[in-house]
């Protein structure tokens, strides 16, 4: 019983109600801070990392007198918005903290790049630990590129697990180094540029990071756009240099959610916590097969006697199917089928809008079917995120469901 098949569009996840959300254009027309003002569920309790003060040999153009002005006014007004806007902004670090670092940044800004500067305005956002207040660097005014690469952090490593041709022998390898730094020395420069609720969540966005030219550059990882130089090892520990072209965001985009085939139109904002990170969607196995295209879908297992619900978007509808059908759907399975243990997959699902997922959980919750000790299985991960965090969350307090899989990446 597998979900539509016409999918035509997948909007992209929408701040969960009821939050609010909004968007502050800065002096420079290509710098947009993305916020929400959350109501946040609990605290990480950890410190912030110092701003970076690794410089690139290259670029070395250093912005002017007039456009340091310009920059320490958008510096002003980020500050102003994260402290007046935002519900609770130093909830993991203290004012003084804050305030310290923005004073450090400031008497830096005429000594930077252009580049340097966006990375450090966005270690500031970063510094208040909430993946919904970020400003994304993926978004086209800043003309930036990429790498044609695909990244995954596994328990051994970090892998490529996609390329573009000529780029294809490459696939399968690990990642050893960066330019002049070990991946594990890049993660700590990158990660404080990262808006995050917790580690998971930046274990999740940190391989995008890693093939963004302009940020290995600002950070001082890299000296060259064109020589990155990634050292590969195989595995029969073959070690190996790859040097490659970056390509504009846009073309990356193309890749690696081609609009001709999907019809998909997604928000810029959204590219690092949803089609971005995460396993690629492929054929095979299962929990691939339909990871981008459908917000959600199902189907039993015959031979194991088990329903598999795959929640991928809290969303309204998947194709021409409401969520609200999709759920009795799911009940009516349930009680036909009578599965030994029922798998609400929630890996790929960065989230929504909160009231869209009330039937769904209901139906979890009521059907006599699903909802038994040792019968109901919850898979999360990396990706789960906002209001698909709350939905586990739901689950974890109103339903007998066992969590299995990795930590969220959303605090709660």
């Amino acid at each position: 019983m597998h979900g539509n098949k016409s999918l035509k569009s997948v909007t992209p996840p929408a701040v969960p109600a009821p939050l609010q959300t909004g968007k502050i254009n800065l002096r420079r027309p290509y710098l947009h801070l993305l916020y929400v003002l959350t109501i946040l569920l609990s605290g990480c309790g950890m410190q912030p990392t110092p701003l970076a003060t690794t410089s690139p040999v290259t670029p070395t153009i250093v912005v002017t007198a007039d456009d340091s002005e310009l920059w320490r006014e958008d510096l002003r007004s980020l500050v102003n918005a994260l402290t007046e806007r935002h519900r609770e902004p130093f909830r993991t670090i203290s004012e003084a903290q804050f305030t310290s670092a923005v004073d450090d940044l400031n008497e830096r800004i005429p000594g930077m790049t252009d580049e340097q500067i966006v990375f450090g305005f966005m270690q500031l956002v970063a510094m208040i630990r909430d993946g919904h207040t970020f400003i994304t660097p993926l978004q086209d005014e800043l003309d930036y590129h990429m790498y044609p690469l695909r990244l995954y952090w596994f328990s051994d490593g970090l892998y490529i697990i996609d390329a573009l041709p000529p780029y294809h022998d490459s696939i399968g390898k690990r990642v050893v180094s960066i330019g002049k730094a070990t991946v594990d020395e890049a993660f700590e420069l990158i990660q404080p540029t990262i808006s995050a609720d917790n580690d998971m969540s930046a274990l999740a966005i940190a391989p995008i990071r890693m093939i963004l030219a302009e940020e290995l550059l600002a950070l001082g990882i890299t000296t060259n756009l064109n020589e990155p130089g990634f050292i590969l090892e195989d595995e029969s520990g073959q070690r190996s240099t790859l040097n490659l072209e970056p390509i504009s965001i846009s073309e990356y985009r193309e890749w690696v959610y081609p609009t001709e085939q999907t019809g998909r139109t997604v928000s810029v904002a959204y590219d690092e916590i949803t089609f971005f990170s995460g396993l690629p969607q492929r054929e095979s196995p299962l929990y691939l097969s339909h990871r981008s295209d459908e917000s959600f879908w199902m189907t039993y297992l015959e031979d194991s006697n088990t329903l598999y619900i795959q929640y991928n978007f809290v969303h309204g509808a998947s194709g021409n199917q409401s969520i609200s059908i999709f759920s009795n759907e799911v009940a009516e399975t349930a009680r036909t089928r009578k599965p030994q243990r029922v798998i609400v997959d929630l890996r790929h699902n960065p989230g929504g809008e909160i009231g869209a997922s009330l039937s769904l959980e209901r139906v979890i919750k009521e059907t006599l079917e699903i909802n038994q000790p040792g019968k109901l299985f919850v898979i999360i991960g990396r990706d789960t995120f906002s209001a698909a965090s709350w939905f586990a969350l739901r689950l974890a307090r109103e339903t007998n469901a066992i969590f299995v899989g990795e930590p969220m990446g959303a605090d709660g």
